[in-house]
């Protein structure tokens, strides 16, 4: 139970942080889309300390660099 509600709470905050990195003007683009974002866990659970399937989710597009809108 405490598990999930840290990681809602992590989620949350991360959220957050993309938005108001969406909204930074850096003259001509935004903060997000010079930026890459890493969010993820080093467990599946931490509960059960389990280390297969991970979550992980990349934020941003570096200056143009990735292509975006994917899920692997």
């Amino acid at each position: 139970m405490q598990y999930n509600q840290v990681t809602e709470r992590f989620s949350i905050q991360t959220a957050r942080m993309l938005d108001r990195m969406a909204s930074i003007d850096e003259g001509g683009s935004f903060l997000l889309d010079n930026s890459l974002v890493l969010f993820g866990s080093g467990m599946k659970d931490g509960n059960v300390h389990e280390s297969v399937n991970v979550p992980t989710a990349l934020f941003g597009n570096p200056g143009g660099k990735m292509e975006t809108g994917r899920h692997i």
